[in-house]
């Protein structure tokens, strides 16, 4: 399942960036579903970066998931490159849980909008019954669809809270200049 989604930053192009590739470990103070973000390695190559991060979340799942992911699952690998040139960040996230059976991959734009920012993120989630481990596939088939479309709303939702996070982060640090 394809999605995609935008939304404006009332700060400049730049800062906008810098903020996301460089100080992604500080957003979890100014956000309330997310408890850490570990970055596990970063490799600068010229106009490249390349990550690696941890993010643990708080978050509710619908009714029959609750029980299948208990919260210590709930983390995911974030793995980007960060282009520069482009403004822009490529991007895979592993699952700590159906690691093996869920493929949730993307590309985000950052573009100037006057004196603000739109980010776009764009990005495809496909979930292959047959990998997921523990559950039937006949049953897993029946939930493939349910916990795509899960996953779409709540990276939609997060993606606009996680930018009013990134606001404050911002707002907060113009104010310490």
């Amino acid at each position: 399942m394809k999605f995609e989604t935008s939304d404006i930053l009332e700060f400049p192009l730049k800062d906008v960036f810098a903020a996301f590739r460089d100080k992604m470990a500080e957003l979890p103070n100014f956000l309330e579903n997310i408890d850490k973000i570990t970055l596990i390695s970063r490799e600068d190559q010229g106009d490249e970066v390349h990550m690696v991060s941890i993010w643990e979340a708080k978050v509710q799942l619908p009714g029959p998931l609750e029980k299948l992911a208990p919260q210590s699952s709930r983390t995911w690998r974030d793995i980007a490159v960060w282009r520069t040139s482009e403004y822009s960040v490529t991007w895979r996230t592993e699952p700590a849980m159906f690691t093996e059976a869920v493929d949730v991959h993307g590309k985000n734009f950052f573009t100037a909008e006057g004196k603000h920012t739109k980010i776009t993120l764009g990005g495809e989630i496909t979930i292959d019954p047959k990998k997921i481990r523990g559950i039937p596939t006949i049953l897993a088939r029946q939930f493939a669809p349910t916990i795509e479309k899960f996953v779409v709303s709540s990276v939609k939702k997060n993606f606009v809270e996680g930018n009013r996070g990134w606001e404050r982060y911002l707002t907060a640090a113009k104010k310490k200049k």
